[in-house]
Formats: structure tokens, C-alpha cells, sequence
């Protein structure tokens, strides 16, 4: 019990930040909300719910692209049926939208727990226990668990799987049926994650190969433990494999969207991370009906056609695959953060990936370096090898950082130890070269690894105003109007072509040019600095202060954060002047030159 009260800690931090996070979830990213029928979420949803009725959901009849060529496949799963069927048990259990979500959000503080459970067979306890918090704390993924897609699912599988496949791996050959068990266990968690995520295929045949071939040279014959292994991994894929074929009438896989999404993810206009609607798509979806078009077929043609361009947006995939930016795609991490800001402490890949780094050049280095680390390498490498040919948003990495948190969880563990040998006392610390190697490495690759502001696309805006939107009309339905006045106002500072929320505003709100004395005076203190001719950085300083200040008093005067936005755009902070703007339209959103000077900031002009 003593060695479990670590992934126990682990669990309850995890579970209690989710809460909390989720707690100042207000209205993005629920799809819900944001009633935008080319979300995924509303399709999972929806296909749960026809499930969960007994019915057959229609994806034809759906607004998403790819329904155009799902009709040519009748019989077919559009996409990977786990995911819903699964939502479909819960629904059916009674569970609604948030409890769903919070039942996520414990299989996301079990991962962490995992984590920290297959850390301490690899590094130091606490290491381990860091490793565990890494997780736990890690913002993408609560942020995920708390939609309805499959990324916190996946990355709970992936951990169970990996977790599983360690354990059997340690002791491949020993035989019991504590070991079968184990093993077929294994196997069905692997299986179970291919019904998931079908790029999970080849990490998971990676790993069943590696215990099997280390099995059999233990023992110089095939081993049952890697035949059992093999053999509960394929059941499910096989099953949902024949089903699919029997209704189609042709040879099938998991689902067959794998064709469009290799297509849409190798034409030579692609954009690589997200399955956009290309000229040369187009010309081709016009060419001919789409059971007349081989996808598969058409993609290699593209290759083939264009390798300069495959091989420059190979690279770009792989780039963007392992670089630090949070790629959207149905949904943005940086519109997450920018709405609740309980996200802006977690931590993000940018700060894992430095200490990832060494913790793999670390790993390579040390000696039964495949015997210890082998099954992390071929899971990163499968899974990578799975998905960089398709897109690569970044919600379909995710598993990808499970691994990457066990790698930097050995670089903190090699720099922890070093620095517990270093003596303080009669000596200088600066004398043990390898843990200050080390921790400069780490320094060098975080800062090289740390992002720039990730750009949040025209489509963000309009969803997170969407939902505020939503949420307000659902209030001003039921008559409390003073609430829903302030989502109204939020809808129109974040997407201020907004006109019905603008309508809203109009409607509910009087505006008004009246002034607090103290807040104006202190406007008019910090203009008079910021139209010196020759500016001091002081003098930048206390202007803002002062409209800071001026801010607070009056929660009614815009006049502040127009000279604040002012401020910052002269001093070529985009960023922080459009924040500004959005603050000064939440207090006077029938401003019309506000609503311009945010439009012509956040998208283009001078």
C-alpha cells in the first residue's frame, strides 16, 4: 500500500484541478454552446445518442465533408466506433453532458496515476511522483477530457496499455496465470485503443512483437504469452473488421475515413494539420461520384505527382508534430486558456519537451537501455510513424506526450541526483561538472523549445462568441437579463461583427458618457505622458499604472483601456493592446471605432 500512496496523491491532485478548472468552464468549448454542427463533438454526440436509442445515425445527413464520401461505404463506421459506443453506455446510464465530462475527467486523473505507477519502475520515487504531477497538471489534457472527443479516452488507454505491456515485459519468461491474465489483458487494451484511435494500430503491433520476440529468445521457442498477447489484441479489430465487411460487402478496416484523411493529408496544397478543403480536393471531388474514386489510390498519385512538395510538407508535418505549438483544429487550446484563465498555470508541451529531450538523449546513453526503455521507444516511434502520413493536429499527438513526460522525468531524476551529491558545505557547488552539463542542457533546450503566442484563427473567435452568445439568450429566456447582459457584451469583445449580441446589448443597456472624477483624472495624467515627445520607460510604466488603476475605479469607462490599448500598440504589443480593446468593448461594446480597431488588429491592417 506504502508504494501506492504517491499514484494516490497523484490521482487526487489531478482530479482536484480538473474540478476546479472545470468549474470556471463557463461556456467554451461546450459544444452545446457552441452549436456548430462541423464540431466533432456534435457528431460523436449525436452518433452516441442514435445508439443509445437503438437507432441508426444517418452521418449523410451531417454538414461535415467527409459525409460526402462515407455515403460511398455504406456499412461502414464513418470513424472509430469505440468512442461513441461508449458514450452511448453512459448516456444510456443516465449520465448528462457534465457528468459525462467529469467521468473524463477521472479517466484523465487515472492516467496520471498510471504515469506515475510505470515511472517508478524507471527513476527514482520522486522522480516518479514528478512525472505523475507532470501529468496531472498538464493543461492540453484537462482541457481535452473536458470535450467530447477521444483524446482523454486514447491517452487512458495508451497508459493502461503501456503500463500493462511493461509489467509483462520485465518478466517475459516466466510463466503463470497471474502472467496470462496479464497478458490477455494487455492484449485487449490494445485492441480496445485500435477501436479507438486506428493510428494506434502500429504502436500497439510494435509492442506485441517486441514482449513475443524477447519471449522467444528467452525460452528459444514461440512463447504462449506472446501468442495469448497477439492474439486478444486482433479479436476486437478483427470483430469490428468483419462486421464492417459483411455490411459493406467489400474488404474493410476499423472505419473508412483513413482514406480521405490520407488524401486530405498529403495533396500537395495541404496544409498538413488540418483536413482543409484544397483546390486540387476539390477538383477532384467534382471529377466523379465518390464511390468511383479510390482516395488511397489518388494520394499515392499526389506523391508520386509532386515528391518535392510531399517531402517539404513531410517535414512540415514532423515539425509541427514535435514543435511547441498547440495546433487547432475542430477546437483551439489557446481560445481555451484565453476563456478560463484557471488554464494559464498548467503546463503545455513547450514545458515538458526540453526536459524531454535530455531525458531521451539520457536513456540512449545508459547502459540495458533497450531492455529498460525499448517499449517507450517503440511506442513513440509506432505512434508517430501512424500519424505524421495522415494530419497532425495537435489533439492527435496527446499520447505522444505520455511518453514525452517519462523522458523528462528521467532528465529531472539524472539532475536531482547529481545535485544530492554535490556537497555544500567546504566545497564549491559550481564543482560538479556533470549537473551543471546537465542542468544547462536543460535550460538551453527549454528556451529553445518555450513558443511564441500561438495565433488564434477568425473560427475561434466566432465559436467562444457562439457560446457566450448561447449562454446569454439562455438567461435572458428565463429572465435574469443583468447576466446575461455580461455574456452578451463577452460575445460582442470577442467576436464584434457579432450583430445579434450587439442587438442584445443595445437592448438591455443604456449607454452612458458618465465618468468617475478620479478614474478621468488619472486618464488624463497618463495621456499627458504618453504624448511627451520623447518617452522615458518610466514614463511607459506609470501611464499604465495609472490606467490600470483608472480601470479598477470605474467598471464602466472604456476610456482607459483605449489609452492602455494605445499604449501597447506603440510599444508593438499587438497581444496585449487587443486585450485592451476587448476589455473597452465589454464596457461600451456600441462604440463602433472599438469594434473596428479590434477587427483590424486581431486579422490585418495598420
Amino acid at each position: 500500500m506504502t508504494r501506492l500512496l504517491p499514484a494516490i496523491g497523484v490521482f487526487v491532485l489531478a482530479f482536484a484541478l480538473r474540478l476546479w478548472v472545470f468549474d470556471g468552464m463557463d461556456t467554451y468549448p461546450r459544444f452545446e454552446l457552441i452549436k456548430n454542427r462541423l464540431d466533432d463533438q456534435v457528431t460523436f454526440y449525436l452518433w452516441a445518442e442514435s445508439m443509445a436509442a437503438g437507432k441508426t445515425y444517418d452521418f449523410s445527413a451531417t454538414e461535415h465533408e467527409f459525409a460526402h464520401w462515407a455515403a460511398a461505404r455504406p456499412g461502414v463506421y464513418p470513424q472509430a466506433p469505440l468512442y461513441p459506443m461508449g458514450l452511448s453506455l453512459l448516456i444510456r446510464a443516465g449520465l448528462g453532458l457534465d457528468a459525462i465530462r467529469i467521468f473524463q475527467f477521472l479517466l484523465g486523473s487515472l492516467t496520471a496515476a498510471l504515469i506515475c505507477c510505470l515511472a517508478g519502475h524507471l527513476m527514482s520515487p520522486a522522480a516518479a511522483f514528478v512525472c505523475g504531477s507532470a501529468a496531472a497538471c498538464y493543461g492540453p489534457w484537462i482541457f481535452y477530457e473536458s470535450t467530447f472527443l477521444r483524446v482523454g479516452p486514447i491517452n487512458f488507454l495508451a497508459a493502461v496499455g503501456l503500463y500493462a505491456a511493461y509489467r509483462l515485459d520485465r518478466d517475459y519468461s516466466m510463466w503463470s496465470a497471474g502472467r496470462h491474465w496479464l497478458a490477455v489483458l494487455t492484449g485487449a487494451v490494445l485492441g480496445l485503443g485500435i477501436l479507438m484511435r486506428p493510428n494506434f494500430l502500429l504502436p500497439a503491433l510494435a509492442m506485441v512483437l517486441w514482449i513475443a520476440l524477447r519471449e522467444h529468445r528467452a525460452e528459444g521457442r514461440p512463447g504462449r504469452q506472446g501468442l495469448w498477447l497477439l492474439t486478444t489484441t486482433l479479436i476486437p479489430v478483427l470483430a469490428i473488421s468483419g462486421l464492417n465487411t459483411a455490411r459493406s460487402g467489400q474488404l474493410a478496416f476499423v472505419s473508412s475515413n483513413g482514406p480521405y484523411n490520407f488524401y486530405l493529408g498529403n495533396v500537395h496544397d495541404a496544409h498538413g494539420a488540418t483536413a482543409s478543403t484544397t483546390p486540387t480536393y476539390l477538383e477532384l471531388k467534382a471529377s466523379a461520384p465518390a464511390d468511383q474514386i479510390d482516395l488511397t489510390r489518388e494520394g499515392l498519385r499526389e506523391i508520386a505527382g509532386h515528391p518535392k512538395a510531399w517531402l517539404k510538407l513531410t517535414l512540415r508535418k514532423i515539425l509541427m508534430f514535435l514543435g511547441p505549438q498547440e495546433l487547432p483544429n475542430n477546437l483551439s487550446w489557446p481560445m481555451a486558456r484565453k476563456t478560463n484563465l484557471r488554464l494559464e498555470p498548467t503546463l503545455e508541451y513547450a514545458h515538458l519537451m526540453g526536459f524531454a529531450l535530455i531525458g531521451l538523449a539520457l536513456s540512449l546513453a545508459r547502459g540495458q537501455r533497450l531492455e529498460r526503455f525499448g517499449l517507450l521507444y517503440l511506442f513513440a516511434a509506432g505512434y508517430a510513424a501512424a500519424t505524421i502520413p495522415f494530419m497532425v493536429p495537435s489533439r492527435l499527438r496527446q499520447p505522444m506526450v505520455l511518453v514525452m513526460i517519462l523522458f523528462a522525468g528521467l532528465a529531472f531524476d539524472a539532475l536531482w541526483q547529481r545535485l544530492r551529491n554535490i556537497e555544500v558545505i567546504g566545497r564549491n557547488i559550481g564543482g560538479n561538472r556533470s549537473a551543471q552539463a546537465l542542468a544547462l542542457g536543460i535550460c538551453l533546450a527549454a528556451v529553445w523549445w518555450i513558443p511564441t503566442d500561438s495565433t488564434l484563427r477568425p473560427a475561434d473567435f466566432q465559436m467562444a462568441a457562439a457560446a457566450e452568445f448561447s449562454k446569454a439568450h439562455a438567461l435572458d429566456a428565463v429572465g435574469n437579463p443583468a447576466e446575461a447582459l455580461d455574456h452578451y457584451r463577452q460575445a460582442v469583445a470577442l467576436f464584434p461583427d457579432h450583430r445579434q449580441a450587439l442587438g442584445r446589448v443595445l437592448a438591455l443597456a443604456v449607454p452612458s458618457d458618465r465618468r468617475d472624477p478620479l478614474a478621468a483624472k488619472l486618464c488624463d495624467q497618463a495621456r499627458g505622458l504618453l504624448e511627451k515627445p520623447r518617452k522615458e520607460p518610466a514614463d511607459w510604466r506609470q501611464a499604465e499604472r495609472l490606467l490600470t488603476r483608472a480601470g479598477r475605479i470605474d467598471p464602466f469607462d472604456p476610456l482607459p483601456f483605449r489609452y492602455l490599448a494605445n499604449l501597447h500598440f506603440l510599444r508593438e504589443d499587438r497581444a496585449r493592446a487587443a486585450e485592451a480593446l476587448e476589455e473597452a468593448i465589454r464596457r461600451a461594446p456600441w462604440q463602433a471605432d472599438l469594434r473596428q480597431n479590434l477587427l483590424a488588429l486581431r486579422f490585418g491592417g495598420p
